[in-house]
């Protein structure tokens, strides 16, 4: 279920970028997310800390923020109440609309191209840096597609694990 698009990387235009300065296209692109974390998060803790006039230093200094709808639809593609981090993350690195549990696949487990790949595929070079493990499902739906989540090795161990549409090979860091 295709519910929304993202302009493929270097397309003419696309209008105006950050706060509508120019028509020139990103020499690079940074896209921040706090998993778990929307307006309503940032205000609260920031009237908390700051007060209710206070402002965040950098984070409140970007040029341009989004939100976008993640939830999660069933198997049938029906909406669903309760959306977990891994149909969430779907939703916003490839646009589609998929179950909970599944990473950059739609409902009938097709992949879909996530915004990692868009770059690499335009020339741009890429990474993924993250604060959680990099299996998690948030910043997995920039590097795997697969129909669930927990197709995984425990963290530091060497260990290839098979699944329907899997091949994952882990390792300690230490080892490398």
């Amino acid at each position: 279920m295709e519910v929304g698009h993202h302009r493929a990387f270097g397309e003419r235009g696309v209008g105006k970028g950050g706060q509508g300065n120019t028509d020139a296209q990103a020499r690079n692109v940074i896209f921040i997310l706090g998993d778990g974390m929307g307006h309503q998060e940032i205000t609260a803790a920031r009237n908390y800390l700051k007060g209710a006039n206070g402002r965040f230093e950098g984070l409140d200094e970007l040029t341009a923020s989004g939100a976008y709808t993640t939830f999660a639809v069933s198997q049938e593609g029906k909406r669903q109440y309760v959306t977990d981090s891994a149909a969430s993350a779907t939703g916003w690195s490839t646009g589609a609309k998929t179950y909970n549990g599944a990473l950059s696949v739609d409902v009938a487990g097709t992949p879909h191209e996530n915004l990692i790949e868009m770059a690499k595929n335009a020339g741009m070079r890429t990474g993924n840096v993250s604060t959680a493990e990099i299996q998690d499902a948030t910043p997995s739906a920039m590097h795997s597609h697969i129909s669930q989540r927990g197709y995984y090795a425990p963290s530091g161990e060497k260990k290839v694990v098979q699944g329907k549409d899997c091949l994952l090979y882990t390792s300690d860091a230490a080892d490398e």
